[in-house]
């Protein structure tokens, strides 16, 4: 898609990606953080800076990618996507934010630490030293998340999830 919009088809872009499994509440939800740089990078070292991508085709391209692959793989079948083709949302999502100026050092670092940010949160983890026992206090719900889900509590013979 990259080299679609370029004047090089053989130039290439420059992506971090950053596969997650976890949600916010701990829950399987596998996908992952992307950083992608606002253009392609030619053989010769040049670079050319690239309009905004249509974010809908991105994610289109993306799944169609990761389920072909999955096929060829053996880890769905046919029948499966043929299932998931018949739903109306995607199940896939791609979001393109603001620019970051590689000068500006806050926002870079911003970005970086997102990429990579562990499954749980720090902040919401509570040791209570006399019982024993950690808790997880998930995000409060929100639009995307409208349901409350209850205090994770981890005893010191229960398996971490993760």
């Amino acid at each position: 898609m990259f080299q679609e919009v370029s004047s090089d088809p053989s130039a290439l872009p420059g992506v971090v990606i950053s596969v997650q499994s976890y949600g916010d509440r701990l829950n399987l939800h596998p996908h992952v953080h992307a950083i992608a740089s606002r253009g392609v990078w030619s053989a010769d070292g040049s670079f050319q800076a690239i309009p905004a991508l249509d974010t809908r085709q991105l994610m289109l391209l993306f799944r169609n990618h990761l389920l072909e692959n999955l096929l060829a793989c053996g880890r769905i079948g046919q029948a499966t996507l043929d299932i998931l083709d018949r739903f109306h949302h995607a199940g896939f999502s791609a979001y393109e934010g603001e620019g970051v100026s590689a000068d500006d050092s806050a926002p870079r670092e911003r970005l970086a630490s997102y990429l990579v940010h562990p499954p749980v949160a720090l902040a919401r983890l509570h040791h209570d030293r006399d019982g024993g026992i950690v808790t997880y206090n998930p995000r409060a719900p929100s639009r995307s998340h409208p349901s409350p889900t209850a205090r994770i509590q981890f005893s010191p013979w229960m398996p971490w999830p993760l």
